[in-house]
């Protein structure tokens, strides 16, 4: 899993994964098999849209071979997954549901109900919980709180990322001429924060810029990030952090549309909640539209990490920023700095930095039986374009 350990999770029929996500399956074995016949199909398959299956489908499959069974090398889904139309209708215990679903998230299985293994329902990443409890006062040694918000023009706060010739891990010191986003200073709890955004933003659209949330390094201290989905239709942005994890202390969803400034107001009013006890561990995670989740990262590991959508289009348009904790250059007594390794300071990079406007390299996908024998991509004038397909079959083998 994107995770440290969480409390299993018993007797799933359905687990859906966002882009970025990783999970552990433990599936029991027979003793008591066919030895002489085709090894077991291991089905993988899903929906781009879980309560609309007319927006079609996805599937593939890896084999779970016993001593003595045999693999169908020939066997390849076709593109109608018309071999797995029989599995679809179970979805009994599902695990991590596209959270796109304001009824869904309403009537979902909380903790510890979930650890009933003939309750049925959806389970979401709020109620799944870390083993081994957080000391509360370490946790809650918050050094400030970040809103990050999506109003849907697939942007963090209306500023959309764009990177400089230099990394910014290799800046010393930091070259802040286009950057934006928030500078924190200071010890908490008396961590003080500013603001920056460039001069030439316009109110109506968004910015192109640098954007860096720099925090301190506080071997014991916290930053709390809340990300706010503004819109029922928007999508349910896999955001992933880079650089280790994060804790889910919160997650929620409304049935309207919402912003940075209702969440607020809702948490002044004591209107959201927190787990403070045993938060699950992550580092991707589904913001749910029209909702929130509440994560917190430890200010520990010093360096520049890139904190993004994990949706190919939107990351690479710009939907990111990235999280510094430290500053290079610091002197050593104020313990910000971190390593470069054998990697020169200031020198660029010799590929040049990817382009909110024209965006990156394409990736295509296509396999014989295909509908209509073609895909259409939109591709920049100059743009790289990589076509892909399956070329070779993901065996399991199970020894005596």
């Amino acid at each position: 899993m994107d995770s440290r350990k969480i409390e299993p999770v018993p007797y799933l029929t359905d687990l859906w994964l966002a882009a970025g996500e990783r999970y552990d399956i433990v599936v029991k074995t027979k003793r008591a098999y066919n030895k002489s016949g085709e090894a077991f199909k291991i089905k993988v398959f899903g929906y781009t849209n879980q309560y609309n299956h007319s927006a079609g489908g996805l599937c593939t499959i890896a084999w779970l071979k016993y001593p003595g069974q045999t693999i169908d090398y020939n066997y390849v889904p076709d593109s109608a997954c018309t071999d797995f139309d029989h599995l679809s209708p179970l979805r009994l215990r599902t695990l991590n549901p596209v959270p796109n679903n304001y009824a869904a998230w309403k009537n979902r299985i909380q903790y510890p109900n979930w650890k009933n293994p003939s309750k049925p329902g959806d389970i979401f990443i709020a109620d799944l919980r870390e083993p081994k409890s957080k000391s509360k006062s370490t946790i809650n040694n918050l050094a400030n709180t970040q809103y990050i918000e999506f109003d849907g023009s697939i942007t963090f706060n209306g500023l959309r990322m764009s990177y400089p010739p230099v990394p910014f891990l290799l800046q010393d010191p930091a070259d802040k001429t286009d950057r934006c986003g928030s500078t924190c200073n200071g010890q908490p709890p008396k961590t003080k924060c500013t603001t920056k955004n460039p001069a030439n933003c316009s109110a109506n659209d968004y910015c192109n810029c640098q954007h860096v949330v720099k925090e301190p390094l506080v071997r014991d201290g916290w930053v709390e990030i809340v990300l706010v989905n503004n819109n029922q239709g928007a999508a349910a942005h896999p955001i992933h952090q880079h650089g280790g994890w994060y804790w889910v202390v919160g997650e929620g969803q409304y049935n309207h549309n919402i912003n940075s400034s209702f969440i607020r107001h809702q948490d002044k009013i004591n209107k959201i909640s927190r787990n403070l006890h045993n938060p699950p561990p992550k580092d991707t995670i589904q913001v749910p539209p029209g909702g929130y989740a509440i994560i917190r990262t430890k200010l520990d590991n010093a360096g520049t990490w890139i904190f993004h959508c994990h949706i190919n289009y939107h990351v690479t348009i710009g939907m990111a920023m990235v999280l510094q904790i430290g500053e290079l250059g610091k002197p050593d007594w104020e313990g910000q700095d971190w390593c470069t390794g054998p990697l020169d300071r200031n020198v660029k990079c010799k590929t040049p930095p990817p382009s909110p406007i024209k965006g990156g390299p394409k990736k295509i996908n296509w396999v014989f039986g295909e509908p209509n024998g073609s895909i259409e991509r939109c591709v920049a004038p100059g743009g790289t374009v990589t076509f892909s397909g399956p070329i070779y079959h993901n065996v399991n083998k199970i020894n005596e």
